[in-house]
């Protein structure tokens, strides 16, 4: 009778499966670099942005342009359509005026910050893509500035604070309706960013 040859062993999976390379530890820069090397190196040389890092800094650029551009919107309206119509209930003309006055400072601060915020979020926007509606915007919002201390700033506003601290011969009533007229203009400048904003960041998503 033939000799019974033993049976073999089974295999065990890492046997089956072929056997990954080693890593040449030569050819990999990174791993002949301690922690405090690394952060040297991090610290000293220029670093070059990925294009996941651009794409989510130009998505956080246009988040802001559009969150602020449109709350600003909103308030601007709100402020002809709610705040200067609760100040007609006043009779004292210069209880009247500084209660505008107050209204007026805290849209001030509200006014400076936004546009500011719009501005540079909508540069940004605008070096990263090269799109010119970008910089429509910008345009847009900062025209706001001379138009308000040519036509309402020193003409209006300076006239309605002496009223309200020193009284005065001004109709104040006709000082009111004049700024509510020119800040109408303002708001229509507001709405206008507002909505070219929203297209722009809407054609460049589709």
């Amino acid at each position: 009778p033939k000799p019974q040859t033993p049976n073999p062993k089974p295999q065990t999976p890492s046997q089956i499966l072929p056997k990954k390379p080693k890593k040449d530890l030569q050819k990999s820069p990174k791993n002949n670099f301690n922690k405090a090397q690394k952060l040297f190196i991090s610290s000293t040389l220029p670093q070059t942005p990925d294009a996941a890092t651009v794409i989510m800094f130009l998505e956080l650029c246009q988040a802001a342009s559009l969150l602020t551009s449109g709350l600003f919107f909103g308030l601007s309206v709100s402020f002809n359509l709610l705040g200067i119509p609760s100040l007609q209930p006043i009779g004292d003309p210069r209880q009247k005026a500084r209660a505008w006055l107050a209204l007026y400072e805290g849209g001030k601060l509200a006014a400076l910050s936004s546009t500011l915020v719009i501005a540079l979020s909508s540069l940004c926007c605008f070096f990263l893509t090269l799109e010119g509606w970008y910089l429509a915007a910008v345009v847009l919002v900062l025209a706001k500035v001379p138009f308000t201390y040519r036509f309402m700033e020193a003409p209006i506003n300076h006239k309605v604070k002496n009223f309200a601290l020193n009284g005065g011969s001004e109709n104040l009533e006709a000082l009111i309706q004049k700024w509510v007229a020119h800040h109408w203009l303002r708001t229509l400048t507001d709405g206008l960013t507002f909505f070219v904003l929203v297209w722009t960041v809407v054609n460049q998503h589709k």
